[in-house]
């Protein structure tokens, strides 16, 4: 992360190999896979389907993701990637976000940027960031908001679906 304050392209290997190379910007809002999704802070990497019109991304059978213009009709296979911050836990202050359901925290954990839970929503596991004036614990049961515009869709390595 401090690297990226300094430097004005990026390259991302992996085993010798370049995975993606280009300015820190294109690497961070278009990761080229899910490996370098990862390494620049996505935490959730779902798998899905593409819908038959090819306009949605269907999550866990049941989250329909509108698809940007660009990636319609793509037969890729396809990974849904977004951080812990595009999730809102309670309430979304969004008009633009997807409600998920019902999310159930198994574990809670401080960072210096606050508190980060993880929990079970569907048979998603997710990471979601949570404000340090949100009292959660294990256990609790919290409604789940997905930011659509803070979701990518990248290359899925090795995975089965699209």
């Amino acid at each position: 992360e401090e690297a990226a304050w300094f430097a004005d392209q990026m390259v991302v290997l992996l085993q010798g190999k370049v995975q993606q190379q280009g300015s820190v910007a294109t690497v961070v809002r278009q990761p080229a896979d899910e490996l370098v999704a990862h390494l620049v802070g996505y935490d959730n990497l779902l798998p899905g389907m593409l819908a038959e019109d090819g306009s949605t991304f269907c999550l866990q059978g049941k989250w329909h993701l509108p698809l940007p213009a660009e990636q319609r009709g793509s037969r890729k296979n396809r990974v849904c990637a977004f951080s812990a911050e595009a999730l809102a836990l309670g309430e979304s202050c969004s008009p633009k976000a997807l409600p998920l359901g019902e999310g159930i925290i198994v574990r809670m954990a401080e960072d210096a940027r606050g508190a980060l839970a993880q929990l079970v929503c569907g048979d998603a596991r997710l990471r979601a960031r949570v404000p340090r004036e949100k009292h959660w614990r294990t256990g609790d049961k919290v409604p789940v908001w997905l930011e659509l515009e803070a979701v990518r869709y990248v290359d899925a390595k090795g995975k089965e679906g699209l």
